[in-house]
């Protein structure tokens, strides 16, 4: 063994402590580790389902039902009749369908997106 320039011989700690303590707990040897897993420390596991294939599932999923939800068929539009009570009951029962549509094609793009946040 060399001794350093102060006259301490390398590999040895300094009388005085180490000034670089090491960053593991010296207790944590033997059965003191025992303790931690019945106190519920436990290590982390590693995360599964992960990687650039898996993250790009939700935005295709989205995509999908806003394709969906877009080619969806609006309903067709009610002809005039020449009598204005059929004509008016007619738009009354256009007016449903449309919003019926309407809610069709929101209640896909939020399936989509619900599912898509859920594969990311």
């Amino acid at each position: 063994m060399e001794a350093d320039r102060r006259g301490r011989v390398a590999g040895r700690a300094d009388r005085r402590g180490e000034l670089d303590r090491p960053l593991v707990d010296r207790q944590a040897h033997g059965l003191g580790r025992l303790g931690d897993v019945r106190l519920g420390d436990r290590t982390e596991q590693a995360a599964t389902g992960t990687g650039p294939r898996r993250d790009r599932q939700g935005p295709r999923l989205e995509l999908a039902a806003q394709i969906l939800a877009a080619i969806q068929p609006l309903p067709g539009a009610p002809v005039a009749q020449g009598n204005v009570e059929t004509d008016v009951e007619n738009l009354i029962a256009y007016q449903n369908a449309l919003a019926m549509h309407a809610k069709r094609d929101e209640q896909l793009r939020t399936i989509g997106t619900l599912v898509g946040q859920l594969v990311k």
